[in-house]
């Protein structure tokens, strides 16, 4: 399988809600079997007010105000009920869900609210915000640990794409299930799409064995980078102190495929790239439980392996975003309990996930 291919990208971030805010940013990647029209979601609830105050002049001063208070009202209403404050939506979010997550088995985040339950909160409605400009759908509500006064965090996914790119310059040969190169093509960390969408932040491998700088940013519209305000911190108007890293989020820490797809009897293993922070046991994975030919959970021991989970913004998993139903696989919502239109982009697209072969 060649991944020269160009898809869409579609962002997802994760905002930190404290008593100021917080966010968490993801990238979606979508199979073309998920393609729905979310450039039009039929059941959004659009807050027309954009979170961010005007860019040229937020953080100019100490005292100048970043996010507007009036939109965050808004916010706070939908997520938690008529005239709900900040405290409402922190005890929400610190509401632990211990009957179905735990660091061995990660059937749901660690706590707070998932766009299943947004909705039930909202009158059915998936809530969208707007940053910049720029609408993202509301995915997820939760802390960054089980503690009870741990920091609030908003995930956010993009509305529609961004831009057009493809995974990687390189894959082993058809057939081939090889993970012995040192980077191999599946490893999100040194893939094309991630250097891109960090805009060289990282680097990335043509080979396997090398690393290399991104410089085509024509890919970008008019050849403009879209997302500086979520990704460099000397950036106008950026927001980077108030964005989370996956890699500090509890149940991004252990999330895997296995876990979710077996929670609605798909019978999957674990998926490359879908933890941020520590490996999956053996027991999940397809090369150490059913065809050892495989070398997939060699790929947890590569050098670099886990760097994503140090970015602020990301291709979410499909761990995170589940999957539509199609014949012999069940529905899922994932983690983050998506319905299908969160799922979607613009009619006739399909965009990227995080979650590699496991058979590159």
């Amino acid at each position: 399988m060649v991944k020269s291919k160009s898809k869409l990208i579609c962002l997802s971030i994760s905002i930190l809600l404290t008593a100021l805010i917080v966010l968490s940013f993801a990238v979606t990647l979508i199979g073309s079997n998920e393609i729905a029209d979310s450039a039009v979601i039929g059941n959004a609830d659009t807050i027309t007010t954009d979170l961010l105050m005007d860019k040229a002049t937020r953080g100019t001063t100490v005292n100048s105000t970043v996010f507007n208070g009036n939109a965050l009202n808004a916010l706070y209403e939908k997520l938690a009920g008529t005239g709900a404050d900040f405290n409402a939506v922190a005890t929400k979010a610190r509401a632990q869900k211990t009957s179905t997550f735990s660091t061995s088995s990660v059937k749901s985040m660690h706590g707070g609210m998932d766009s299943s339950e947004i909705r039930s909160a909202n009158g059915g409605n998936n809530i969208v915000v707007k940053l910049d400009g720029k609408e993202w759908i509301v995915v997820a509500l939760t802390t960054k640990d089980a503690s009870s006064t741990s920091d609030v965090i908003l995930t956010l996914m993009l509305k529609d794409f961004a831009y057009a790119s493809k995974w990687g310059d390189w894959s082993t040969l058809p057939g081939v299930k090889d993970f012995s190169a040192a980077y191999p093509p599946s490893m999100y960390s040194t893939s094309y799409i991630r250097a891109g969408l960090l805009n060289n932040g990282a680097q990335y491998t043509t080979n396997g064995s090398n690393l290399m700088n991104f410089t085509a940013t024509s890919i970008y519209p008019s050849g403009q980078y879209p997302f500086s305000i979520y990704t460099d911190n000397t950036e106008q108007g950026n927001i980077t102190n108030f964005l989370v890293k996956p890699n500090e989020v509890l149940y991004q820490q252990y999330e895997n495929l296995y876990d979710i797809a077996h929670a609605v009897s798909n019978n999957w293993y674990n998926a490359p790239n879908d933890s941020s922070k520590f490996d999956i046991p053996d027991s999940k994975w397809y090369s150490k439980v059913v065809d050892t030919s495989y070398g997939t959970h060699q790929i947890q021991s590569k050098t670099g392996y886990y760097d994503w989970g140090n970015d602020l913004i990301w291709l979410p998993s499909l761990s995170e975003t589940g999957q539509n139903s199609r014949s012999g696989v069940n529905a899922s919502g994932g983690l983050w309990n998506l319905d299908a239109s969160q799922r979607g982009i613009s009619a006739g697209y399909c965009s990227w996930l995080r979650s590699g072969s496991t058979a590159l």
